[in-house]
């Protein structure tokens, strides 16, 4: 039964515990703060007083070990001693009530960026986390047998505390000669005091080197994640967990086609994204996962403006010598350079189209533009029709927290994103943030709606996981 999106909402409707990660949680009471992002940490050996050799071996348990954390995060990312041999990796399920669990994903050593790891660590890639309190694993060694990894700890972290992406967005959606409108390191939050050590150094100096290549890549994280806050995830886990100084990506772009400023230092500022090939090259960091996931139009259009800006002086379509490689494309993918499945088939397969569209964004030649969005963030706007879906994600496969009401007024606060055929934009009510597809949706209203008040009585949202290959 359609229903308004009052306080009782939340309360009722179950599918509705999916709205806290889009209502801001706070952590909990006691967590402590760096800048605008919270971080925890969880050591195998002082919590389940495992002694560890120097190496793999001896009797282990197969049973996954679980464990709660101090405070409900958004992300997570294992490492262990350098001692163990590359080929160990994770098993890792999530849960944010620790009985419902996510299909456990694997976790394996991420080591192709390029700037040294801090301690000599070995870290696996951050895994988005939707909330969870909780943490199955299991370890494994390079032959695939249960096993323990020397110094095996857990990170985790909530960047929610930050800009919003109504305040954030500028999507860039008409690729131009123009340099595209990018989103700063200020605009989406990033606390500049991570890149510092306790000296007051920087921890990375930014050097310089003209770009001759622009290398793709994708995040591999949630699809439909809220960036901004997905992207405070990935600068602290590279800054300060990893122990780089920086994000190690130039540039970001979101489902939405919205490009973020990433390495400090602006254009030519040396990234760390592609081991042994980062000098002289712009890497770019598509946010989400590209195995088979459709790239959204909204994001093609913001990456073909931003490779336009930064490939501007070179031929898209050459395939010039680069460091050790004879011959490489100018616009190529992290796969091309590092042995890596990144930045996804479904990415990948978009690369040669890409070329012929900044090819033709810097010779003028490109087609007339899309039409501009129908809606705009602030913008108040009506349900027109009875019973629409309001959803966690713009896809129809995401959770339904409620069904609209026939002439619900609504605060437009993101979009548009395309994505199953329809044109999605996220939505404010009184209580409830989500998607709905712009179908359902006509301009009009009053003032706007109030932001939700998330309930204390609802607990967390179940993070719906999917079973993911290694990948490098």
């Amino acid at each position: 039964v359609p229903r308004r999106l009052d306080r009782r909402s939340i309360l009722m409707a179950s599918a509705g515990l999916a709205a806290a990660s889009v209502l801001g949680r706070q952590p909990a009471a006691g967590a402590q703060w760096t800048g605008a992002t919270v971080a925890g940490e969880w050591v195998e050996a002082q919590e389940v007083g495992i002694t560890l050799a120097s190496g793999i071996g001896g009797e282990y348990t197969p049973e996954p070990i679980s464990f709660q954390a101090d405070f409900a995060f958004q992300g997570i990312a294992p490492h262990w001693d350098i001692a163990e041999n590359p080929g160990a990796g994770i098993e890792l399920s999530l849960s944010a009530d620790g009985v419902n669990w996510t299909d456990p994903v694997w976790v394996v050593e991420s080591s192709d960026g390029g700037r040294p790891d801090r301690e000599g660590r070995r870290f696996g890639r951050l895994v988005p986390a939707n909330w969870a309190s909780f943490v199955r694993y299991r370890a494994y060694d390079a032959q695939g047998v249960p096993a323990t990894l020397p110094g095996l700890a857990f990170s985790y972290f909530d960047a929610a505390n930050g800009p919003t992406m109504i305040e954030a967005a500028q999507p860039a959606l008409t690729p131009s000669l123009a340099r595209p409108p990018i989103i700063s390191r200020s605009a989406w939050g990033a606390d500049e005091s991570l890149r510092f050590n306790e000296r007051g150094r920087e921890t990375w100096p930014v050097e310089y080197q003209a770009v001759q290549h622009v290398v793709i890549h994708h995040t591999d994280t949630t699809n439909f994640e809220d960036p901004v806050l997905g992207l405070r995830l990935i600068y602290y886990y590279h800054a300060v967990t990893r122990g780089w100084g920086d994000i190690g990506y130039n540039y970001l772009v979101d489902f939405m086609g919205n490009v973020y400023e990433g390495r400090f230092g602006g254009e030519t500022a040396v990234g760390s994204h592609a081991l042994q090939y980062n000098w002289g090259s712009a890497g770019i960091g598509t946010m989400g996962r590209y195995f088979n996931e459709p790239v959204t139009p909204e994001m093609r259009s913001g990456l073909t403006w931003i490779t336009a800006w930064a490939s501007r002086s070179l031929d898209p379509l050459a395939t010039p010598p680069f460091q050790n490689i004879a011959s490489l494309p100018t616009i190529c993918a992290h796969r091309d350079v590092n042995s890596t499945s990144c930045p996804g088939d479904a990415m990948y397969a978009e690369i040669v189209q890409m070329r012929q569209a900044v090819q033709a964004v810097i010779t003028g030649t490109v087609e007339a533009a899309p039409p501009s969005p129908g809606f705009l963030p602030g913008d108040m706007v009506v349900t027109s029709v009875e019973g629409g879906l309001l959803r966690d994600m713009p896809t129809n496969e995401a959770n339904v927290l409620t069904a609209v009401s026939l002439g619900e007024v609504l605060t437009i606060q993101d979009g548009p994103a395309t994505n199953d055929g329809a044109v999605w934009y996220q939505v404010r009510g009184p209580s409830l943030t989500g998607w709905m597809t712009s179908d359902a949706l006509v301009p009009g209203g009053g003032e706007p709606a109030p932001a939700p008040v998330e309930d204390a009585a609802a607990p967390p949202p179940d993070e719906s996981g999917e079973a993911m290959a290694p990948v490098g």
